[in-house]
């Protein structure tokens, strides 16, 4: 009986991704057998300089007086007692933009944006648990690029494999 197993390599950068892709498909790895999976760090607006009149901002430069005392633009924009600058400061940029990119037999790649439902369907078959699959989420989510490889094999158990990636907790 035919089984497939699916791998998943967690990888710091998708260049990083892309060499090794490169390097299976020149040791002979099918294309159809490699997925990867990009995403984009979230942003802090707070971090990040934006636009003002005539120059940009930066995170750190005073925008005013509240109670006698200097405000940076740094500073949350309102928030509950205690929690001062503790949470990060969305956009109306922010979007989570996953992609799966897909490569050909002639190696030409093709890349479509996934939401967080296709992402899990695809994980399905190396995560254990939804658990699992939202660690490897956050990581596409840190600017890292997942590598999903389907490898093919005769076997007379009719179980199906289940390989887990090396997740932190």
């Amino acid at each position: 009986m035919l089984s497939l197993t699916t791998h998943v390599e967690v990888h710091p950068t998708p260049a990083a991704a892309r060499e090794t892709v490169r390097r299976r498909l020149a040791d002979g790895t099918r294309p159809a057998a490699l997925q990867l999976l990009r995403g984009r760090p979230t942003h802090d607006v707070r971090d990040q300089p934006v636009g003002g009149y005539a120059r940009p901002i930066a995170p750190d430069a005073p925008v005013g007086t509240f109670a006698e005392r200097t405000v940076s633009r740094r500073h949350s924009a309102g928030d509950w007692v205690g929690t001062r600058n503790g949470r990060r400061q969305g956009s109306f940029g922010d979007v989570e933009h996953d992609e799966l990119v897909t490569i050909d037999r002639a190696g030409r790649t093709a890349r479509r944006t996934v939401d967080r439902r296709a992402l899990r369907r695809l994980l399905r078959p190396v995560a254990a648990d939804r658990a699992a699959s939202d660690r490897l989420i956050a990581e596409l989510h840190k600017g890292h690029a997942l590598l999903l490889q389907v490898t093919r094999s005769e076997s007379s158990d009719t179980s199906t494999e289940r390989q887990n990636a090396p997740l932190a907790a």
